[in-house]
């Protein structure tokens, strides 16, 4: 009698050490994975951050480049104007002229 519940106080002890070297085992694996799915996050944030940062600054030379060209097209657009302006006088100036020797 004594020896069967020595040999079962035995077995049990042994296997209650082998369930939670199991479960330490198996934590230590979740807590690294964990650990690793942290550090890969944070490095995909970062890279995250330099790629908007990045856009950021190829948004906002864009609009400048955008900017300057709708200035360019205005100024081009009232030089021409300016331009036709003065073609038409002068063909006022040269049909006055055409008048005035007709009569």
């Amino acid at each position: 009698m004594e020896f069967e519940l020595i040999t079962t106080i035995v077995i049990n002890s042994v296997f209650t050490s082998l369930v939670v070297f199991g479960l330490h085992r198996l934590y230590r694996k979740i807590m690294d994975r964990y650990t690793l799915l942290i550090a890969n996050s944070e490095a995909t944030l970062v890279e995250q951050q330099k790629s908007t940062k990045y856009l950021r600054k190829l948004e906002s030379k864009f609009e400048k480049m955008a900017a300057t060209v709708q200035n360019q097209r205005a100024r081009q657009a009232a030089n021409e104007s300016m331009s036709n302006n003065v073609v038409q006088m002068q063909r006022t100036k040269e049909q006055t002229i055409v008048l005035i020797l007709q009569k």
